[in-house]
């Protein structure tokens, strides 16, 4: 039996990331699964960090945490990344799903 449902979990700090993700997500046929509402706007503070910091990240990563077959992540994996796998393989144990997350790495197009 094939795929019977695509779900793409999206989790940036910056606003344009997430909506073009969503977009390329849904041309796919996918459902494009983000926070809705950003609850702390960051306005520039810190500019190492996109918009959506903080506890938007805390929220983020809980979300996409859930996803369960892949992830596609920086090419140089960061903490956050390394956090979020974690979460991911805690979270596919308690599920009873077995195997390796397939990992895929974005490059930067400069």
């Amino acid at each position: 039996k094939g795929v019977d449902r695509c779900a793409v979990y999206i989790m940036s700090d910056r606003l344009a990331a997430v909506e073009g993700l969503a977009r390329e997500s849904e041309l796919l046929g996918c459902e494009a699964i983000r926070l809705r509402e950003h609850k702390n706007v960051n306005q520039g503070v810190l500019l190492e960090h996109g918009s959506f910091d903080k506890f938007d990240f805390i929220r983020d990563l809980a979300l996409v945490s859930n996803a369960e077959d892949g992830l596609i992540g920086p090419g140089r994996p960061s903490t956050s990344t390394f956090l979020l796998r974690e979460m991911m393989e805690y979270n596919r144990k308690k599920r009873g799903i077995n195997g390796k997350i397939v990992t895929c790495p974005l490059s930067r197009r400069d």
